[in-house]
């Protein structure tokens, strides 16, 4: 009777770290960057069902990763921006003179560019001004698939990127009270890969 009760007791613990574990890490990606990150998707851009909030992640930079053994990771910033160097620092742009990759653009109505030359990392960023003298917001995306992912160049994975990023600076947008945003439609189709090597 003693040996039954406890292996009871047992059963009932594990199932209840199960269902913590489980409902922290839907929660942790509830609350990334303040609330604001745009998940739908997100398992399948970075191939894992086990993704969870990094430990250095505050509300204006989180990251995500995979829980497990898995490689998946993101990270995401979203910076107030009063210059268009910061725009520029995002897609990592700010020296002319460097050779770099060319962008695709988002379209769509967004100020904000793709850059998925590779097939395991993939970056992302867009910009929106609010009203006032040098006032505006930039989220930047920086994602890296797990090997058994759709590779990050491909369309459709290209495609979630872009609506992670924008979707995300919609939120922040409304979130910080960006007046006179001129924000973009959802993202439903992209131009052409256009990444280049220069």
């Amino acid at each position: 009777m003693i040996v039954a009760g406890l292996i009871a007791l047992a059963l009932v613990a594990a199932a209840v770290a199960f269902l913590v574990r489980g409902d922290d890490g839907r929660d942790s990606l509830a609350s990334a960057c303040g609330g604001r990150l745009h998940d739908p998707g997100l398992e399948e851009l970075l191939g894992s069902a086990d993704l969870r909030l990094g430990d250095s992640s505050t509300e204006d930079s989180c990251a995500v990763k995979d829980a497990g053994e898995g490689k998946a990771s993101l990270k995401v910033e979203v910076r107030e921006a009063d210059v268009a160097t910061k725009l520029l620092s995002g897609i990592h742009r700010q020296n002319a003179h460097v050779g770099t990759e060319m962008v695709t653009p988002i379209g769509n109505g967004w100020a904000g560019v793709l850059n998925t030359s590779g097939p395991n990392r993939a970056y992302a960023t867009a910009y929106v001004a609010c009203e006032g003298a040098g006032s505006g917001l930039v989220v930047t995306a920086d994602a890296y698939r797990d090997p058994s992912a759709r590779p990050l160049n491909e369309d459709g994975q290209r495609l979630r990127l872009a609506r992670l990023t924008t979707e995300t600076l919609r939120n922040a947008a409304s979130g910080a009270a960006c007046k006179g945003a001129r924000l973009g439609t959802e993202v439903s189709d992209l131009p052409g890969d256009t990444t280049r090597t220069l």
